[in-house]
């Protein structure tokens, strides 16, 4: 992430009909301003799907030591890049703006389970996705008005 220096404002005010050195107000703010964070990503949706589908990510099966699962590791991504070399790939950008200062853990694990709500609506563009995804986000925004 790279950060932009402050750059202090400064300014000054005289209050009218006063003589140069009487009533002079000054001051100088400092406007930090980050500017937001973009991170750029080509995704290939077949390589994350045959990923998600390898034994790497299989619930039942479980290799019984270090050895086995670097092993597995190594030999399900050798397959999967020697497969999916020329595979078409789509740019992404992915921004994110800086969390609020009030934002508490409470705040954050809701946005959370939002976001996960909405990807999965995205995906499978069902009305009861949308429903749970909707309905989460009027507790969440009521959740987050009584915190501020």
């Amino acid at each position: 992430m790279q950060h932009v220096p402050a750059v202090p404002y400064t300014s000054s005010m005289r209050h009218p009909g006063s003589c140069y050195y009487d009533s002079l107000i000054s001051w100088c703010i400092s406007l930090d301003r980050l500017p937001p964070i973009t991170i750029n990503r080509e995704v290939s949706e077949r390589f994350r799907e045959a990923l998600l589908q390898s034994e790497l990510c299989d619930v039942i099966k479980h290799p019984a030591s270090a050895d086995d699962y670097f092993h597995t590791y190594h030999e399900v991504l050798q397959r999967l890049a020697d497969q999916f070399a020329v595979a078409p790939v789509r740019k992404i950008t992915i921004r994110r703006q800086h969390i609020a200062v009030w934002m508490d853990a409470e705040c954050r694990q809701l946005r959370h389970k939002s976001r996960m709500l909405e990807r999965r609506y995205g995906r499978s563009k069902q009305s009861s996705d949308r429903q749970k995804w909707i309905e989460h986000e009027r507790v969440r925004h009521q959740t987050s008005a009584a915190a501020t």
